[in-house]
């Protein structure tokens, strides 16, 4: 009898308190932490592209080439590397955002599985 009681205490408090903290982590400290986490990524990856760098020197002539066509080619170079770069950096951006996106709305789409599935399991398929 007394393994009764434990298991309703546990039922009833703690899968209850779990259920209703659940959504307040997520859209508190989780959001918070994956946008953290995405910002100091972006941050990184900002650094290991090292833009600064490629724009500091974009007008240093490559392999101590002189001329015009040896500066010509460099600059040309160096733009197009730091063209691909910023596309790249764009691309994870983009990346993370649709991470974040992607954690705001797993909750709600697995709600929404869950009340079809419940749906159909009642009344049947939608096409009957």
């Amino acid at each position: 009898m007394q393994w009764l009681v434990f298991f309703g205490r546990f039922l009833l408090l703690d899968v209850t308190t779990s259920i209703v903290a659940f959504p307040m982590w997520w859209y508190g400290d989780g959001l918070t932490s994956v946008i953290r986490w995405s910002g100091r990524s972006l941050r990184y990856r900002w650094r290991s592209y090292a833009f600064d760098i490629w724009l500091h020197n974009i007008f240093v002539p490559m392999y101590g080439q002189t001329d015009i066509f040896g500066r010509a080619i460099s600059i040309f170079m160096r733009l197009v590397i730091l063209v691909a770069r910023f596309a790249g950096y764009g691309v994870e951006a983009v990346g993370h955002v649709a991470l974040i996106v992607a954690w705001s709305a797993w909750p709600i789409l697995l709600c929404l599985m869950l009340a079809l599935a419940v749906y159909q399991s009642i009344f049947g398929s939608f096409a009957a």
